[in-house]
Protein backbone atom coordinates (compact mmCIF):
# COMPACT_ATOMS: atom_id res chain seq x y z
CA UNK A 1 0.00 0.00 0.00
CA UNK A 2 1.03 3.42 -1.29
CA UNK A 3 1.72 6.21 1.91
CA UNK A 4 -1.65 8.01 2.28
CA UNK A 5 0.36 11.37 1.82
CA UNK A 6 2.03 11.09 -1.03
CA UNK A 7 -1.25 11.45 -3.05
CA UNK A 8 -1.87 14.85 -1.10
CA UNK A 9 1.59 15.72 -1.85
CA UNK A 10 0.91 15.07 -5.62
CA UNK A 11 -2.52 16.48 -6.22
CA UNK A 12 -0.79 20.06 -4.26
CA UNK A 13 1.95 19.85 -6.48
CA UNK A 14 4.70 19.14 -3.83
CA UNK A 15 4.95 15.41 -4.83
CA UNK A 16 9.06 14.84 -5.69
CA UNK A 17 9.99 12.49 -9.18
CA UNK A 18 10.53 9.31 -7.08
CA UNK A 19 6.84 9.91 -4.85
CA UNK A 20 5.80 10.38 -8.81
CA UNK A 21 6.74 7.47 -9.68
CA UNK A 22 5.44 5.05 -7.12
CA UNK A 23 2.08 6.80 -7.67
CA UNK A 24 2.07 5.48 -11.09
CA UNK A 25 3.39 2.49 -10.70
CA UNK A 26 0.62 2.00 -7.65
CA UNK A 27 -2.20 2.88 -9.90
CA UNK A 28 -1.20 0.91 -12.62
CA UNK A 29 -1.13 3.84 -15.17
CA UNK A 30 1.66 6.65 -16.29
CA UNK A 31 -1.62 9.47 -17.08
CA UNK A 32 -1.80 10.64 -13.32
CA UNK A 33 -4.80 13.34 -15.01
CA UNK A 34 -7.15 10.76 -15.01
CA UNK A 35 -7.09 10.87 -11.13
CA UNK A 36 -7.74 14.55 -11.34
CA UNK A 37 -9.81 14.22 -14.40
CA UNK A 38 -12.11 11.68 -12.29
CA UNK A 39 -12.20 14.52 -9.03
CA UNK A 40 -13.38 17.31 -11.60
CA UNK A 41 -16.33 15.27 -12.77
CA UNK A 42 -17.87 14.07 -9.85
CA UNK A 43 -16.57 16.89 -7.42
CA UNK A 44 -18.03 20.24 -9.07
CA UNK A 45 -19.59 22.57 -6.37
CA UNK A 46 -17.76 25.22 -4.21
CA UNK A 47 -19.38 23.30 -1.24
CA UNK A 48 -17.75 20.80 -2.29
CA UNK A 49 -14.67 22.42 -2.38
CA UNK A 50 -14.65 23.97 0.47
CA UNK A 51 -14.98 20.58 2.56
CA UNK A 52 -13.23 20.52 5.71
CA UNK A 53 -9.59 18.88 5.59
CA UNK A 54 -9.61 15.75 7.52
CA UNK A 55 -5.79 14.18 8.73
CA UNK A 56 -5.31 11.59 6.20
CA UNK A 57 -6.60 9.91 2.87
CA UNK A 58 -8.31 6.56 4.22
CA UNK A 59 -6.92 3.40 2.59
CA UNK A 60 -10.35 2.68 1.07
CA UNK A 61 -10.23 6.10 -1.10
CA UNK A 62 -6.51 4.82 -2.62
CA UNK A 63 -7.63 1.83 -3.52
CA UNK A 64 -11.24 3.21 -5.07
CA UNK A 65 -8.48 5.92 -7.15
CA UNK A 66 -6.10 3.25 -8.13
CA UNK A 67 -9.37 1.01 -9.37
CA UNK A 68 -11.44 4.22 -11.17
CA UNK A 69 -8.28 5.34 -13.28
CA UNK A 70 -7.30 1.66 -14.83
CA UNK A 71 -9.05 2.57 -18.28
CA UNK A 72 -11.47 -0.70 -19.23
CA UNK A 73 -12.26 -1.68 -15.61
CA UNK A 74 -15.55 -1.55 -13.47
CA UNK A 75 -15.70 -1.63 -10.00
CA UNK A 76 -18.75 -3.24 -9.04
CA UNK A 77 -19.88 -3.14 -5.09
CA UNK A 78 -21.68 -5.78 -3.70
CA UNK A 79 -24.91 -5.42 -1.72
CA UNK A 80 -24.57 -6.50 1.86
CA UNK A 81 -27.38 -6.80 4.35
CA UNK A 82 -27.53 -5.25 8.21
CA UNK A 83 -24.01 -3.51 7.23
CA UNK A 84 -22.48 -3.00 10.46
CA UNK A 85 -22.31 1.04 11.72
CA UNK A 86 -19.06 1.55 10.40
CA UNK A 87 -19.64 1.09 7.35
CA UNK A 88 -21.77 4.32 6.77
CA UNK A 89 -19.03 5.97 8.98
CA UNK A 90 -16.51 4.77 6.23
CA UNK A 91 -18.21 6.17 3.52
CA UNK A 92 -18.47 9.30 5.16
CA UNK A 93 -14.88 9.82 5.72
CA UNK A 94 -14.59 8.52 2.58
CA UNK A 95 -16.36 10.92 0.91
CA UNK A 96 -14.08 14.08 2.97
CA UNK A 97 -11.38 12.55 2.00
CA UNK A 98 -12.20 13.24 -1.72
CA UNK A 99 -13.19 16.40 -0.94
CA UNK A 100 -9.51 17.29 0.82
CA UNK A 101 -7.77 15.68 -2.02
CA UNK A 102 -9.98 18.30 -4.50
CA UNK A 103 -9.66 20.91 -2.08
CA UNK A 104 -5.77 20.27 -2.39
CA UNK A 105 -6.62 20.05 -6.26
CA UNK A 106 -7.61 23.62 -6.35
CA UNK A 107 -4.48 25.17 -5.52
CA UNK A 108 -2.94 24.93 -8.94
CA UNK A 109 -0.57 21.59 -9.22
CA UNK A 110 1.92 21.70 -11.84
CA UNK A 111 0.79 19.92 -14.98
CA UNK A 112 3.85 17.72 -16.20
CA UNK A 113 4.51 15.91 -19.96
CA UNK A 114 7.27 13.87 -21.00
CA UNK A 115 8.41 12.10 -24.37
CA UNK A 116 10.19 8.92 -24.56
CA UNK A 117 12.53 7.77 -27.40
CA UNK A 118 10.93 9.21 -30.81
CA UNK A 119 8.07 10.68 -29.54
CA UNK A 120 7.48 14.33 -30.03
CA UNK A 121 4.81 16.00 -28.42
CA UNK A 122 2.77 19.91 -29.05
CA UNK A 123 1.15 21.38 -26.59
CA UNK A 124 -0.96 24.66 -26.10
CA UNK A 125 0.09 25.94 -22.99
CA UNK A 126 -2.92 27.67 -20.71
CA UNK A 127 -1.98 31.56 -22.02
CA UNK A 128 -2.21 30.33 -26.08
CA UNK A 129 1.16 29.78 -26.04
CA UNK A 130 2.38 26.44 -27.87
CA UNK A 131 5.36 23.98 -27.25
CA UNK A 132 6.99 21.08 -29.33
CA UNK A 133 8.60 19.10 -27.28
CA UNK A 134 11.52 16.97 -28.43
CA UNK A 135 11.96 12.90 -27.73
CA UNK A 136 13.31 12.66 -24.04
CA UNK A 137 12.19 15.66 -22.79
CA UNK A 138 10.10 17.07 -19.67
CA UNK A 139 8.28 19.89 -19.58
CA UNK A 140 6.15 21.15 -16.22
CA UNK A 141 4.16 24.50 -15.71
CA UNK A 142 0.94 25.40 -12.96
CA UNK A 143 -2.31 24.13 -14.57
CA UNK A 144 -3.45 28.10 -14.02
CA UNK A 145 -1.67 31.43 -15.04
CA UNK A 146 -3.53 34.15 -13.73
CA UNK A 147 -4.01 37.41 -16.11
CA UNK A 148 -0.84 39.63 -15.72
CA UNK A 149 1.53 37.34 -13.77
CA UNK A 150 4.79 36.18 -15.29
CA UNK A 151 4.49 32.68 -17.06
CA UNK A 152 6.61 30.11 -16.29
CA UNK A 153 7.89 26.47 -17.40
CA UNK A 154 10.46 24.27 -16.44
CA UNK A 155 12.28 21.92 -18.85
CA UNK A 156 14.55 19.29 -19.13
CA UNK A 157 15.46 17.98 -22.66
CA UNK A 158 14.63 19.98 -25.52
CA UNK A 159 11.32 22.31 -26.85
CA UNK A 160 10.25 24.67 -29.39
CA UNK A 161 8.74 27.63 -27.96
CA UNK A 162 6.25 30.12 -29.69
CA UNK A 163 5.00 32.52 -27.39
CA UNK A 164 1.84 34.57 -27.04
CA UNK A 165 2.37 38.07 -26.37
CA UNK A 166 1.21 39.87 -23.71
CA UNK A 167 1.13 43.61 -25.07
CA UNK A 168 -1.58 44.84 -22.23
CA UNK A 169 0.16 43.59 -19.40
CA UNK A 170 3.85 42.98 -20.68
CA UNK A 171 3.79 39.77 -18.90
CA UNK A 172 7.42 37.86 -19.19
CA UNK A 173 7.11 34.45 -20.36
CA UNK A 174 9.92 33.04 -18.59
CA UNK A 175 11.73 29.22 -19.51
CA UNK A 176 13.93 27.32 -16.52
CA UNK A 177 16.44 25.00 -16.71
CA UNK A 178 19.10 23.88 -14.65
CA UNK A 179 21.51 26.32 -15.93
CA UNK A 180 19.53 29.54 -16.66
CA UNK A 181 16.18 31.18 -17.51
CA UNK A 182 15.36 32.79 -20.92
CA UNK A 183 12.64 35.50 -20.19
CA UNK A 184 10.81 36.82 -23.23
CA UNK A 185 7.84 38.92 -23.97
CA UNK A 186 6.63 37.15 -27.71
CA UNK A 187 8.87 35.35 -30.17
CA UNK A 188 9.46 31.97 -31.30
CA UNK A 189 12.66 30.64 -30.14
CA UNK A 190 14.32 26.96 -29.04
CA UNK A 191 15.89 25.37 -25.89
CA UNK A 192 17.88 22.60 -24.99
CA UNK A 193 19.12 21.46 -21.40
CA UNK A 194 21.04 17.98 -21.71
CA UNK A 195 23.81 17.31 -19.33
CA UNK A 196 25.71 20.21 -18.19
CA UNK A 197 25.21 22.83 -20.59
CA UNK A 198 21.64 24.69 -22.05
CA UNK A 199 21.34 25.68 -25.78
CA UNK A 200 19.41 28.85 -26.41
CA UNK A 201 18.46 29.44 -29.96
CA UNK A 202 16.13 33.01 -31.01
CA UNK A 203 14.38 32.55 -34.38
CA UNK A 204 12.43 35.76 -34.16
CA UNK A 205 11.24 38.05 -31.24
CA UNK A 206 13.85 38.99 -28.55
CA UNK A 207 14.76 37.07 -25.34
CA UNK A 208 16.88 37.71 -22.42
CA UNK A 209 19.20 35.26 -20.46
CA UNK A 210 19.18 35.74 -16.87
CA UNK A 211 22.76 33.10 -16.06
CA UNK A 212 22.90 34.08 -12.30
CA UNK A 213 25.54 36.91 -11.97
CA UNK A 214 24.81 38.05 -15.80
CA UNK A 215 22.58 38.46 -18.35
CA UNK A 216 22.52 38.42 -22.20
CA UNK A 217 19.93 40.08 -24.69
CA UNK A 218 19.36 37.88 -28.26
CA UNK A 219 18.12 39.22 -31.19
CA UNK A 220 16.67 36.88 -34.20
CA UNK A 221 19.80 34.48 -35.19
CA UNK A 222 21.58 34.25 -31.88
CA UNK A 223 22.68 30.91 -30.72
CA UNK A 224 24.23 30.76 -27.19
CA UNK A 225 25.44 28.01 -25.74
CA UNK A 226 25.73 28.15 -21.75
CA UNK A 227 26.92 26.29 -19.01
CA UNK A 228 26.51 26.67 -15.11
CA UNK A 229 28.37 24.16 -14.01
CA UNK A 230 31.51 25.79 -15.83
CA UNK A 231 30.28 29.93 -15.41
CA UNK A 232 30.38 30.61 -18.88
CA UNK A 233 29.39 31.13 -22.37
CA UNK A 234 30.33 28.04 -24.39
CA UNK A 235 29.52 29.19 -27.99
CA UNK A 236 28.27 31.97 -29.26
CA UNK A 237 26.89 32.71 -32.66
CA UNK A 238 24.75 34.82 -34.84
CA UNK A 239 23.15 33.37 -38.29
CA UNK A 240 20.65 35.86 -40.33
CA UNK A 241 18.56 34.40 -41.35
CA UNK A 242 18.39 32.29 -38.60
CA UNK A 243 20.21 28.33 -39.39
CA UNK A 244 18.13 25.46 -40.03
CA UNK A 245 20.19 23.16 -37.92
CA UNK A 246 18.78 24.66 -34.71
CA UNK A 247 15.16 24.05 -35.21
CA UNK A 248 15.50 21.28 -38.35
CA UNK A 249 14.40 18.95 -35.39
CA UNK A 250 11.14 20.06 -35.20
CA UNK A 251 10.51 19.23 -38.84
CA UNK A 252 11.03 15.89 -38.38
CA UNK A 253 15.02 15.96 -39.39
CA UNK A 254 17.84 15.98 -37.16
CA UNK A 255 20.91 18.48 -38.62
CA UNK A 256 24.14 18.80 -36.98
CA UNK A 257 26.40 21.47 -38.52
CA UNK A 258 30.16 21.60 -38.14
CA UNK A 259 30.03 19.35 -35.00
CA UNK A 260 32.98 16.59 -33.84
CA UNK A 261 31.44 12.83 -33.70
CA UNK A 262 31.37 12.80 -30.45
CA UNK A 263 29.24 15.75 -29.94
CA UNK A 264 27.03 14.16 -33.09
CA UNK A 265 27.15 10.48 -31.49
CA UNK A 266 25.43 12.76 -28.33
CA UNK A 267 22.87 13.75 -29.99
CA UNK A 268 22.09 10.66 -31.70
CA UNK A 269 21.93 8.99 -27.87
CA UNK A 270 19.40 11.49 -26.52
CA UNK A 271 17.02 11.31 -29.82
CA UNK A 272 17.17 7.30 -29.79
CA UNK A 273 17.94 6.53 -25.77
CA UNK A 274 20.79 4.15 -26.97
CA UNK A 275 24.50 3.78 -26.14
CA UNK A 276 27.56 3.99 -28.77
CA UNK A 277 30.59 2.60 -28.56
CA UNK A 278 33.35 3.77 -30.71
CA UNK A 279 36.68 1.38 -31.22
CA UNK A 280 38.73 3.88 -33.12
CA UNK A 281 38.95 6.91 -30.83
CA UNK A 282 40.72 9.01 -32.96
CA UNK A 283 37.42 9.33 -34.89
CA UNK A 284 35.96 11.29 -32.01
CA UNK A 285 37.35 14.30 -32.55
CA UNK A 286 36.79 14.50 -36.23
CA UNK A 287 34.24 17.61 -37.42
CA UNK A 288 31.38 16.65 -40.20
CA UNK A 289 27.75 17.50 -40.57
CA UNK A 290 24.86 14.94 -40.28
CA UNK A 291 21.29 15.15 -41.53
CA UNK A 292 19.23 12.44 -40.77
CA UNK A 293 15.48 11.63 -40.01
CA UNK A 294 13.99 11.78 -36.84
CA UNK A 295 12.44 8.13 -37.47
CA UNK A 296 13.27 3.98 -37.14
CA UNK A 297 17.07 3.66 -36.12
CA UNK A 298 17.41 1.26 -38.94
CA UNK A 299 17.03 3.90 -41.15
CA UNK A 300 19.63 6.29 -39.27
CA UNK A 301 22.22 3.61 -39.15
CA UNK A 302 23.05 3.42 -43.12
CA UNK A 303 23.11 7.15 -42.84
CA UNK A 304 26.22 7.76 -40.14
CA UNK A 305 27.92 5.08 -42.24
CA UNK A 306 27.97 6.78 -44.82
CA UNK A 307 29.13 9.59 -43.61
CA UNK A 308 31.66 8.35 -41.29
CA UNK A 309 33.11 6.15 -43.84
CA UNK A 310 32.99 3.23 -40.77
CA UNK A 311 30.73 0.28 -40.72
CA UNK A 312 28.71 -0.04 -37.62
CA UNK A 313 26.59 -2.98 -35.94
CA UNK A 314 24.12 -2.99 -33.17
CA UNK A 315 23.67 -4.64 -30.51
CA UNK A 316 20.61 -4.40 -29.08
CA UNK A 317 20.74 -0.73 -27.38
CA UNK A 318 24.12 -0.49 -28.28
CA UNK A 319 25.66 1.22 -31.53
CA UNK A 320 29.60 0.34 -31.88
CA UNK A 321 31.44 2.19 -34.73
CA UNK A 322 34.66 0.43 -36.11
Amino acid sequence: MIHQDIIKRYLNGEATDEEIELLKAYLGTDDLSLLKDWMARDWRTEAQWNEPLPLGLSDEMLENIKQRVRPGKVVRLKKRSNAPAWVAAASVTLLLCVAAALWLFRTDPVIHYATGNLEWQALELPDGSWVKLNANSEISYNRRWSAGSDRRVWLKGEAFFKVEKKPATHAKFIVVTDDLEVEVLGTSFNVSSRGAQTDVFLEEGQIRLNMGDREETLQPGDFVAYSAQKKAILERRNETPPAEPDTSWKKGVLIIKDKSIAEILTKIEELYGIETEVLDTGLLEKIMTVSVPMGELELTIPLLEGTFRRKISRQENLLIIN
